[in-house]
């Protein structure tokens, strides 16, 4: 099911949840790997509004192409994209780790399961989170993320 993506009254409302603030880390560049049109249309304009370049890939092989050819602050990550052919999150995560190996990362996904969350713990995560997410808290979580030494507990 796709959710309508906001536009007209309703966005500027949500706009004015979000005031324009100091920058993160200098233009922090964040990667949003997900085949969820709500998410790599609305996520970026909230990102861009906390002075963040945001780049997306809707699916695995554009993300390995854009790791390998860039460097990213912090990623997020659906997992369980549309023609992912394993539920195995292991091999996703070691190589989003082995291309940036500093940068912070969150998984974002409706089948979230035990396995996925150790893997992310295992990889030092910041977050495992279920959609749907609000793009206010997300932009929050990837701010905070960004300007704390946050991570999941191992």
């Amino acid at each position: 099911m796709r959710r309508p993506i906001p536009n007209g009254r309703a966005r500027r409302y949500l706009d004015a949840m979000i005031p324009a603030t100091q920058p993160v880390n200098a233009r922090a560049r964040v990667l949003l790997v997900d085949d969820d049109d709500f998410m790599t249309v609305t996520l970026p304009h909230y990102l861009a509004k906390r002075d963040c370049d945001v780049v997306t890939a809707r699916h695995r092989t554009e993300a390995e192409r854009l790791l390998a050819a860039a460097s990213y602050d912090l990623i997020v990550v659906d997992p369980y994209m549309t023609g992912e052919t394993t539920k195995d999150t292991k091999p996703l995560l070691d190589m989003m780790r082995g291309h940036q190996p500093a940068a912070r990362i969150v998984l974002i996904s409706a089948y979230t399961s035990t396995e996925m969350v150790v893997a992310a713990a295992a990889c030092g995560a910041v977050a495992v989170l279920t959609k749907p997410q609000s793009p206010i808290f997300l932009s929050q979580l990837v701010v905070s993320a960004l300007k704390s030494g946050m991570e999941l507990k191992r």
